[in-house]
């Protein structure tokens, strides 16, 4: 049940990466946003695809995004292998970017 990070990952982890995806407003109120592979119909917590296919955001400042929105996040990748209450991906310090 703990993710294996391939080595072309690992190499990433603590650096600035910028990724594009679906937007997802989970929480607001308290801040918890996510990036995903597929819209919010089609996410991992509806049974489509596995937790590799989202990354849990961490914004310098609260977004503007709407659900669904295609966006590239910039941020700092965290690879979490052990901590059940957060994603295995997280980006932190994220900076937006949209996507026309």
């Amino acid at each position: 049940m703990y993710p294996t990070f391939l080595p072309s990952v690992k190499a990433l982890n603590g650096k600035q990466i910028t990724i594009k995806g679906y937007f997802l407003n989970i929480a607001p109120e308290e801040n918890i946003y996510i990036l995903s592979k597929g819209p919010m119909s089609s996410c991992f917590f509806c049974g489509v695809g596995g937790p590799e296919t989202a990354v849990e955001l961490h914004f310098k400042n609260k977004p503007n995004f709407k659900t669904d929105q295609i966006v590239a996040v910039t941020g700092i990748l965290k690879l979490n292998r052990d901590d059940v209450e957060h994603f295995n991906c997280i980006l932190t310090d994220c900076t937006r970017t949209l996507i026309k």
